[in-house]
């Protein structure tokens, strides 16, 4: 399965199985949140690790199906 598709799979699921207002209030906890501003901090200030690169490379990733699942859940109460 391609990137394309796991991420319309995910986003599909998300969408179907959550009411939309859930998926648009939806936040990262605050220590997940506290994470992603150290890897960001450290990313900008250039002194990031391998391993932490990698982590944030899959925290974008998953902010980036939210933001489709976001957009989706937008569509559906609109209709």
């Amino acid at each position: 399965m391609g990137a394309i598709q796991l991420v319309d799979s995910v986003v599909e699921f998300l969408t179907s199985s959550a009411k939309p207002e859930d998926i648009l209030a939806y936040k990262l906890p605050s220590g997940l949140q506290e994470r992603v501003s150290v890897l960001l901090e450290r990313n900008r200030e250039g002194v990031i690790t391998v391993e932490e690169k990698e982590e944030l490379d899959q925290f974008t990733f998953l902010e980036h199906i939210f933001r489709i699942a976001k957009a989706r859940a937008r569509i559906q109460l609109a209709a």
